[in-house]
């Protein structure tokens, strides 16, 4: 039977082979002239008629990108919201009986999957993955909404789906998911409700924006480009369509702070995150561009047709309600992603430009469409390069995901259920549930505040730790180097931190240690008792 990474290997040298042909026919063809004739057509005109076929193939791609991420775990903040939606699941209430620094909608939204079907591997991801899915005809819908181009939407939608970071983010539970599918949905309905002038839609677009809100922060953005837009609008000159909108937003966040809001909640959601180190503009800016690159084909397509349709000759006015108000959010989000205080890790900038990828799929799509049809084995070369590099990076998916499995299995040996244990929260809370073993209350929060040199010291470490069996790091937590964005104050503190938990782990008879390629596992050699 052939592995799952043998399979993706298989499959990245497939498609980096079909890039390289494309490649090698398009000399060909034009060098000996045969592409001379399709010199006015276009690769939507030459694919017009034929949009359906096409769109199965794309959905097909995309459900299969995502069934992978089903039965997947990697290194991120996911299997800490799990946990937490675990917590949930078993009566705890988020910001009272444990902290959690992000709106809880999808906290909810994982808890009731639990509810209905169990706790398992399948119900970890169920929510995300079936929005993640909803998002591919809902992305052919807005595109087709924005631009009035079926040909155009169809290649949105490609880009859409062949897109690693959002595939991986919004079909895990990364809390991506519900704000991207109802920001789309937002827009979708705001773009309907002032063409067909019912108070109803605007209504529910701000109820879908109230939800990506309270999914992620980010999500506020499409209630800030929609009232953006009609105070722009000379058509709208009306504050009725600002109120409605207002009105489905305000009506939901009613609901979640009647059963969620505390005394903690407005620090740990709003305020927490404001007390990370920041970095300066420029390093973001640097980060930002080397996230454009793990997306390339989204980024070159999406920024050309941005360009291309803002400097478009003739312009047409029939089609600016639904353009300019995507480039509204577009700018929104950039300004977000580059200005919203947060730590400069690559890979936040990374997992955040997410908010950038739809808006640039709309115009990518719209641009891939009117290049001449002669250039189509160009288009072919690229989306294969995307595919190619997408199944290499499916693989380290697949060996992180093998690694959390190992460390699952050496706790389980080293523990007894019921036991304690404490790490990173990139592998520890799905270690706890599929284990049957339990986090210390204030385990998560240690980490959460691991940047700050007050709150931070060997002796709180110690305190968490106490009763603790087994400990989980990964490559990037206790034993990683702070990026070189961050204060030379934080980066000299953070690794004389290191050294002292390090050397704390020894002293605290944390003796067993198994390494399991990025994951480290300390278990002291004896289940200790409480």
């Amino acid at each position: 039977m052939v592995q799952l990474n043998e399979f993706l290997a298989a499959s990245r040298d497939f498609f980096f082979l079909a890039a390289i042909l494309s490649c090698l026919l398009w000399l060909a063809f034009s060098y000996g002239g045969a592409l001379r004739r399709f010199k006015r057509l276009s690769i939507g005109g030459a694919l017009r008629g034929n949009e359906g076929r096409i769109l199965v193939l794309v959905f097909a791609f995309g459900v299969v990108l995502r069934l992978f991420y089903l039965l997947t775990f990697s290194f991120n903040d996911e299997p800490f919201y799990i946990y937490a939606a675990y917590q949930v699941f078993l009566g705890h209430q988020p910001y009272v009986d444990f902290f959690f620094s992000q709106p809880p909608l999808d906290l909810i939204l994982t808890a009731l999957v639990f509810r209905l079907f169990g706790v398992g591997v399948v119900q970890f991801h169920l929510m995300p993955f079936l929005l993640s899915v909803a998002s591919l005809p809902l992305m052919y819908l807005l595109s087709r909404r924005v631009l009035g181009d079926g040909a155009g939407a169809v290649f949105s939608t490609l880009l859409f789906s062949t897109s690693l970071l959002l595939g991986s983010l919004t079909a895990t539970n990364n809390l991506y998911s519900t704000m991207t599918f109802m920001s789309m949905l937002s827009l979708w309905l705001f773009l309907d409700g002032v063409k067909k002038e019912r108070p109803t839609l605007l209504f529910f677009a701000g109820i879908a924006a109230s939800m990506a809100f309270w999914s992620r922060l980010f999500g506020i953005l499409p209630l800030a480009c929609e009232i953006l837009f009609l105070a722009w609008s000379q058509r709208q000159r009306s504050i009725r369509p600002v109120l409605h909108i207002a009105g489905g937003f305000i009506a939901f966040s009613a609901v979640v702070l009647l059963f969620f809001y505390s005394p903690n909640f407005v620090y740990q959601v709003f305020l927490h995150h404001s007390k990370f180190p920041d970095c300066y503009v420029e390093g973001k800016l640097i980060h930002l561009l080397g996230s454009a690159f793990k997306e390339l084909l989204v980024w070159v397509f999406g920024v050309a047709g941005v360009l291309a349709y803002l400097f478009r000759r003739p312009a047409k006015k029939k089609d600016s309600n639904g353009s300019y108000l995507i480039l509204f959010y577009l700018a929104l989000a950039f300004l977000a992603v580059v200005f919203v205080k947060r730590p400069c890790f690559f890979s936040h900038v990374y997992m955040h430009s997410v908010i950038l990828l739809f808006p640039l799929c709309v115009f990518g799509g719209w641009f891939i469409a009117r290049i001449p049809v002669r250039f189509i084995l160009l288009v072919v070369m690229a989306v294969s390069l995307s595919i190619s590099a997408c199944s290499d990076s499916l693989i380290d998916v697949y060996s992180q995901n093998q690694q959390v499995i190992t460390a699952v299995s050496y706790v389980q040996n080293k523990t007894n259920s019921g036991d304690l244990i404490f790490g990173s929260p990139a592998v520890t809370g799905v270690a706890a549930i599929l284990s049957g073993r339990i986090i210390p209350p204030d385990g998560i929060e240690f980490f959460e505040n691991r940047f700050y040199a007050d709150n931070v010291s060997v002796g709180y470490f110690s305190n968490v730790t106490k009763g603790v069996a087994c400990f989980i790091d990964t490559n990037y937590q206790v034993s990683s180097v702070v990026p070189s964005s961050f204060p030379a104050s934080y980066t000299k503190r953070y690794e004389e931190m290191v050294i002292e938990i390090t050397g704390a782990l020894n002293q605290m008879n944390f003796t067993s240690k198994n390494v399991m390629g990025n994951i480290v596992v300390y278990c002291r050699p004896s289940t200790p008792s409480s």
